[in-house]
């Protein structure tokens, strides 16, 4: 899982440094050029949910997920063990349903495509959600199956 997150980890840097450079470059042609750039708009959303996406799976990956677990924290002994049981197998619905639910849209949005972009498929939307919600899956999985928060 250490080699997955380092390259999660790169691929969400470079997305980061792509919506940097296109805003940059937004801006660059709306008051420099006096010329608007579209199709940056849309490329951007693309690569920000690139970065949410497998930004959250590494958080998963890493147990740094933000959770509210005041209730949690005040159990004590086998019944606070139980209810964390209870809240990985919650996790592990969850990100199987959000898997499946993600190549449900992937397939139903393939064959549209970008306003601005005509020749890419708005599926790209859906991949890092498919990609995000498998790798939730294996770590919850893997967490439930070890033991562990």
């Amino acid at each position: 899982m250490k080699r997955l997150e380092k390259i999660i980890t790169l691929v969400a840097a470079v997305c980061f440094v792509w919506i940097l450079f296109l805003a940059l470059l937004q801006v660059f042609c709306r008051t420099v050029l006096g010329v608007g750039v579209p199709w940056t708009e849309e490329i951007n959303r693309l690569f920000f949910v690139y970065l949410v996406y497998l930004g959250a799976a590494v958080s998963v990956i890493k147990g740094e997920m933000i959770a509210v677990d005041t209730v949690l924290q005040a159990l004590k002994g086998a019944v606070r063990v139980v209810v964390e049981k209870v809240i990985l197998v919650f996790n592990v619905l969850f990100s199987a349903m959000m898997l499946v639910s993600g190549i449900q849209m992937l397939r139903t949005v393939w064959p549209t495509t970008f306003a601005t972009v005509p020749w890419l498929s708005n599926g790209f939307l859906y991949i890092p959600l498919v990609i995000s919600f498998a790798i939730m899956l294996a770590a919850f999985t893997g967490k439930l199956l070890a033991g562990k928060r």
